[in-house]
Protein backbone atom coordinates (compact mmCIF):
# COMPACT_ATOMS: atom_id res chain seq x y z
CA UNK A 1 0.00 0.00 0.00
CA UNK A 2 1.39 3.38 -1.00
CA UNK A 3 0.84 6.62 0.84
CA UNK A 4 0.47 10.06 -0.63
CA UNK A 5 3.32 12.49 -0.15
CA UNK A 6 2.85 14.32 3.13
CA UNK A 7 2.27 17.75 1.56
CA UNK A 8 -0.36 16.33 -0.83
CA UNK A 9 -2.11 14.46 1.98
CA UNK A 10 -2.11 17.60 4.12
CA UNK A 11 -3.60 19.72 1.34
CA UNK A 12 -6.21 17.07 0.56
CA UNK A 13 -7.26 16.84 4.21
CA UNK A 14 -7.44 20.65 4.38
CA UNK A 15 -9.65 20.71 1.28
CA UNK A 16 -11.98 18.03 2.67
CA UNK A 17 -12.14 19.79 6.03
CA UNK A 18 -13.20 23.02 4.30
CA UNK A 19 -15.77 21.09 2.26
CA UNK A 20 -17.27 19.71 5.49
CA UNK A 21 -17.43 23.17 7.06
CA UNK A 22 -19.01 24.53 3.89
CA UNK A 23 -21.61 21.74 3.88
CA UNK A 24 -22.46 22.49 7.52
CA UNK A 25 -22.92 26.19 6.75
CA UNK A 26 -25.09 25.40 3.72
CA UNK A 27 -27.24 23.10 5.85
CA UNK A 28 -27.67 25.84 8.46
CA UNK A 29 -28.78 28.30 5.78
CA UNK A 30 -31.23 25.76 4.33
CA UNK A 31 -32.71 25.22 7.77
CA UNK A 32 -33.01 28.96 8.37
CA UNK A 33 -34.73 29.36 5.02
CA UNK A 34 -37.07 26.43 5.70
CA UNK A 35 -38.45 27.98 8.90
CA UNK A 36 -39.24 31.26 7.14
CA UNK A 37 -43.00 31.84 6.76
CA UNK A 38 -42.63 32.36 3.00
CA UNK A 39 -40.75 29.08 2.45
CA UNK A 40 -42.02 27.60 -0.80
CA UNK A 41 -39.63 25.64 -3.00
CA UNK A 42 -41.94 25.76 -6.01
CA UNK A 43 -42.07 29.56 -5.81
CA UNK A 44 -38.29 29.75 -5.33
CA UNK A 45 -37.80 27.64 -8.46
CA UNK A 46 -40.16 29.84 -10.48
CA UNK A 47 -38.38 32.97 -9.28
CA UNK A 48 -35.01 31.71 -10.49
CA UNK A 49 -36.48 30.22 -13.69
CA UNK A 50 -37.69 33.63 -14.86
CA UNK A 51 -37.56 32.52 -18.52
CA UNK A 52 -40.04 29.71 -17.85
CA UNK A 53 -37.78 26.95 -19.17
CA UNK A 54 -38.66 24.52 -16.36
CA UNK A 55 -35.01 24.26 -15.35
CA UNK A 56 -32.29 26.33 -13.73
CA UNK A 57 -29.13 26.80 -15.73
CA UNK A 58 -26.20 29.20 -15.54
CA UNK A 59 -28.08 31.86 -17.52
CA UNK A 60 -31.18 32.14 -15.35
CA UNK A 61 -29.14 31.61 -12.18
CA UNK A 62 -26.92 34.52 -13.21
CA UNK A 63 -29.96 36.67 -14.03
CA UNK A 64 -31.48 35.94 -10.61
CA UNK A 65 -28.25 36.70 -8.75
CA UNK A 66 -27.70 39.96 -10.63
CA UNK A 67 -31.29 40.94 -9.78
CA UNK A 68 -30.32 40.29 -6.14
CA UNK A 69 -27.24 42.56 -6.48
CA UNK A 70 -24.64 39.79 -6.80
CA UNK A 71 -22.20 39.79 -9.71
CA UNK A 72 -21.43 36.10 -10.18
CA UNK A 73 -18.38 34.70 -11.93
CA UNK A 74 -19.37 32.38 -14.82
CA UNK A 75 -17.01 29.63 -13.66
CA UNK A 76 -18.54 29.70 -10.16
CA UNK A 77 -22.05 29.57 -11.61
CA UNK A 78 -21.08 26.48 -13.57
CA UNK A 79 -19.55 24.98 -10.43
CA UNK A 80 -22.82 25.54 -8.53
CA UNK A 81 -24.88 23.93 -11.28
CA UNK A 82 -22.47 20.98 -11.57
CA UNK A 83 -22.53 20.45 -7.80
CA UNK A 84 -26.32 20.19 -7.77
CA UNK A 85 -26.95 18.59 -11.18
CA UNK A 86 -27.66 14.89 -10.69
CA UNK A 87 -28.17 13.79 -14.29
CA UNK A 88 -25.25 15.69 -15.84
CA UNK A 89 -27.23 17.82 -18.30
CA UNK A 90 -25.74 21.12 -17.00
CA UNK A 91 -29.07 22.32 -15.66
CA UNK A 92 -31.32 21.67 -12.69
CA UNK A 93 -34.80 20.33 -13.18
CA UNK A 94 -37.35 20.90 -10.42
CA UNK A 95 -36.54 17.63 -8.60
CA UNK A 96 -32.80 18.37 -8.58
CA UNK A 97 -33.50 21.89 -7.34
CA UNK A 98 -35.73 20.65 -4.52
CA UNK A 99 -33.23 17.97 -3.52
CA UNK A 100 -30.52 20.63 -3.37
CA UNK A 101 -32.54 23.22 -1.44
CA UNK A 102 -34.33 21.01 1.09
CA UNK A 103 -32.54 20.70 4.46
CA UNK A 104 -31.01 17.31 5.15
CA UNK A 105 -31.74 17.44 8.85
CA UNK A 106 -34.90 18.09 10.76
CA UNK A 107 -35.09 21.82 11.36
CA UNK A 108 -37.52 21.73 14.27
CA UNK A 109 -34.81 22.48 16.89
CA UNK A 110 -33.90 25.59 14.90
CA UNK A 111 -37.56 26.60 14.74
CA UNK A 112 -37.90 26.21 18.51
CA UNK A 113 -34.75 28.27 18.99
CA UNK A 114 -36.13 31.01 16.71
CA UNK A 115 -39.44 31.09 18.57
CA UNK A 116 -37.63 31.34 21.92
CA UNK A 117 -35.73 34.45 20.77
Amino acid sequence: MQYLPFDVEKLLSKLLSKELKFAQQIETWKQQLAIHPDYNLARFFEEIDSRGTNYVDCINLKTFLIRCSYLPNDNLLLAIVRRLDLDGDARLNYREFVDAMRPLENYMPLLEKARAS
